[in-house]
Formats: C-alpha cells, sequence, structure tokens
C-alpha cells in the first residue's frame, strides 16, 4: 500500500468518525421517549424498467413503519415514509427522538434510521470507490512514468 493509500484510508476513517461523533453530540437535541412498532405497511409505487425489449411499468411496495410513542401521558401515533422499515417488527420497543425545538422533527433511535441512514452508506461507498480508484490510477500512472523514464535513461 502506497503512502497516498494509506493517507486515504486515514483521511477516511477520520471523516467516518467525524460524522459518528456528530450523530452522536447531535442526540443533545433531541427528547428520547419509549416507544413500539404498532405495525409497518406499504404502499404501491410504479416501478419502470428495462427488460431489453423496451420499457415496462410494473408496481413495487415500500414499507415503511407506524410507530406509537408516550409523551406527557399521551399516546402518540406518527409515521414518515423515509423512515427504514429494515430489522424492525411490529411490536418492537423502540426509543423515538423527538426534536426539542420543534414536535414534528421525530426519528427512530435504531441503526439504519439513526446512526447508519441509507443515504450514508450509499454516500461512504460510493465516494470511497471513486476515491480510492483516483489514488490507486495516480499511483499506477507515476509507477508507469517512472518506468519508462528508467527505460529510456539505460
Amino acid at each position: 500500500m502506497s503512502k497516498r493509500e494509506k493517507r486515504f484510508v486515514v483521511f477516511y476513517v477520520v471523516m467516518l468518525l467525524i460524522f459518528f461523533v456528530s450523530r452522536l453530540v447531535n442526540l443533545g437535541s433531541y427528547d428520547s421517549y419509549d416507544g413500539k412498532i404498532s405495525h409497518i405497511t406499504g404502499t404501491s409505487i410504479p416501478v419502470i424498467y428495462d427488460n431489453g425489449h423496451g420499457y415496462r411499468k410494473s408496481s413495487g411496495t415500500n414499507y415503511y413503519p407506524y410507530i406509537e410513542y408516550y409523551k406527557d401521558n399521551d399516546t402518540i401515533n406518527t409515521t414518515q415514509k423515509g423512515w427504514s422499515p429494515a430489522f424492525l417488527d411490529e411490536g418492537q420497543k423502540i426509543t423515538v427522538l423527538a426534536n426539542k425545538s420543534d414536535d414534528s422533527d421525530v426519528m427512530l433511535l435504531t441503526l439504519f434510521n439513526y446512526w447508519i441512514p441509507v443515504y450514508v452508506i450509499v454516500f461512504f461507498l460510493v465516494f470511497g470507490f471513486i476515491g480510492y480508484r483516483i489514488v490507486v490510477s495516480i499511483d499506477q500512472r507515476e509507477y508507469l512514468e517512472s518506468q519508462q523514464f528508467e527505460g529510456t535513461n539505460r
């Protein structure tokens, strides 16, 4: 592994650590409540795909959880279509985070809804792959240029 690759990996790990520390610090702006998944429902969504012989329209289902939590002796039911139902089951007890300054800002304290949202996974994978490929291609280009230079001096 070249020095440039090592620096890239260190930079990337530091960026991940900064992201998780920012999520940890951000917890202070939320109140936490005990809740549960009352049910998981789905809505039909149109899907257009190419099967090699033209475009076809099909339908899929987008699932999201409904949650129930208790605040000031009141039961609050809510859902957001952006919540990931990954690894959630009906009746599962969860921690609900409600923003102290905005009651409509509610999040689930779960791995894929708070700590590692899907968009973060995609962002880090895509830019990590692209960045690493750039680093490797620069190293390869410099190696090839150094080999050409050595070949002309012989």
